[in-house]
């Protein structure tokens, strides 16, 4: 307990004997001010979940937004290394192709 609490309650029950009307006013006061300080806090709390609420829907919508532009990225470079293995094939398959006649006779 530090030395302020300490004499703010000798000097309250002092006060309690001479006048106790006073020191009700005074509890009345304080039981008013800490319900004030409750509150705001609560409301305080409330406004920060509110906040971390829409914060992560914010986010969500981000990810969903980023998740979908990267699928198709995805697809699209699936498609362009697919058409890129077809024209590779037909040319492999051109050069691995039987030799005609005229391929056959040596040029000078």
């Amino acid at each position: 307990m530090s030395i302020v609490t300490c004499s703010l309650s000798t000097a309250e029950q002092s006060l309690a004997e001479s006048q106790p009307a006073a020191v009700a006013k005074l509890s009345e006061g304080r039981s008013k001010r800490i319900k004030l300080v409750e509150k705001a806090s609560q409301e305080r709390g409330k406004d920060i979940e509110q906040r971390s609420m829409e914060t992560c829907a914010v986010s969500s919508q981000h990810l969903e937004a980023f998740q979908k532009k990267a699928s198709d990225k995805l697809k699209l470079a699936a498609d362009e290394a697919a058409a890129a293995l077809e024209a590779l094939r037909k040319v492999l398959s051109l050069e691995s192709a039987p030799e005609t006649e005229e391929s056959k006779t040596p040029t000078k």
